[in-house]
C-alpha cells in the first residue's frame, strides 16, 4: 500500500497535465476544423498568415479567396484561422 501512495501525486499531475494543457487544444483544433468544413462562399475570413478576404470559390482542399479589386488568392482549406462575418455583396 505504501508503493502505491507514492504514484498517486504523480497520477493527480498527469490527470491536471491533461485537463488544462492537451484537451482545450484538442477542443480548439476541432472548433476550427468544424469552421473550416462549414464555410460558404461570401464569407469573409482571416488566414493563419493574416490575408482578409471573402470565400470566392470552394473546392475540396483548395479555397479562392477575393482579397480586393479583383485579386484572386488560392488557400488550402487549412490554412483559414477564423471567420470574420458575411461580406457584403459588392457592386458590379
Amino acid at each position: 500500500m505504501e508503493g502505491l501512495s507514492a504514484f498517486i501525486p504523480i497520477v493527480i499531475l498527469l490527470v491536471l497535465f491533461y485537463l488544462l494543457l492537451i484537451l482545450p487544444n484538442q477542443l480548439q483544433g476541432r472548433r476550427v476544423r468544424k469552421m473550416q468544413q462549414s464555410l460558404n462562399v461570401g464569407e469573409q475570413v482571416i488566414t493563419v498568415g493574416g490575408l482578409v478576404g471573402s470565400v470566392a470559390e470552394l473546392g475540396q482542399d483548395v479555397i479562392t479567396l477575393d482579397v480586393g479589386h479583383g485579386t484572386r488568392v488560392r488557400v488550402t482549406r487549412a490554412s483559414i484561422a477564423q471567420r470574420v462575418g458575411p461580406s457584403l455583396p459588392q457592386a458590379q
